[in-house]
């Protein structure tokens, strides 16, 4: 069972169905997995991917707006997660993200049930987490942020539930509107000495 795109068209032709894929375990596929399961509402849980540690692999989108998926799983390995999970409104459960991860924007844009965000670790190639959480209306704590990255803009937006910001080194460099519409935050923002863009924050 490889065929991800009968399998995404069977997914999307069925809107009455909810599928759980947990059981299903895919030992080959190909490494770009972008968009693989997207747009599916009746996915409920992720496959199981088997790899080989140091196989690149890119997640961008793979789940983007599968409205009923519950578990977020990484395949390990893997390099790229732009939109991964974006619009995944009932996702509550997360692991901790794999290292060696390069891109964080949108990962989790927009769900919204999400309370506890994943620990981020990654290398010195990951620099920016531009709107990683943001809308995510249920998040009650924000993870750490690694020394290396420089941008953080939009990476809170509109986490209402949100009340303590994480520490930020002095490695980065933009925080656009990063807290913009947190009405909940009850303690002061803390800006790093390197920081030039500040707007809407």
């Amino acid at each position: 069972l490889n065929n991800f795109s009968t399998i995404k068209t069977s997914l999307q032709a069925n809107p009455d169905k909810y599928v759980d894929l947990s059981d299903t375990i895919f030992s080959t596929y190909p490494t770009i997995l972008n968009e693989s399961f997207a747009n599916c509402p009746t996915l409920v849980a992720c496959p199981n991917f088997s790899t080989a540690s140091g196989v690149p692999i890119y997640m961008s989108g793979t789940y983007k707006n599968c409205t009923n998926l519950k578990e977020a799983k990484i395949v390990r390995g893997t390099k790229e997660m732009y939109q991964t999970f974006r619009g995944c409104t009932s996702l509550v459960t997360v692991p901790t993200t794999i290292s060696g991860v390069i891109s964080y924007t949108e990962t989790f844009m927009d769900c919204s049930s999400l309370r506890t965000a994943p620990r981020i670790i990654g290398n010195s190639s990951l620099k920016t987490l531009d709107s990683t959480f943001r809308g995510c209306s249920s998040l009650k704590d924000a993870p750490s942020i690694p020394d290396y990255v420089t941008s953080l803009s939009w990476t809170f937006m509109d986490c209402i539930s949100l009340t303590e910001t994480p520490p930020i080194s002095d490695s980065v460099t933009s925080m656009v509107g990063v807290f913009y519409g947190c009405t909940s935050l009850e303690d002061i923002i803390n800006i790093p000495i390197n920081v030039t863009n500040l707007e809407e924050t």
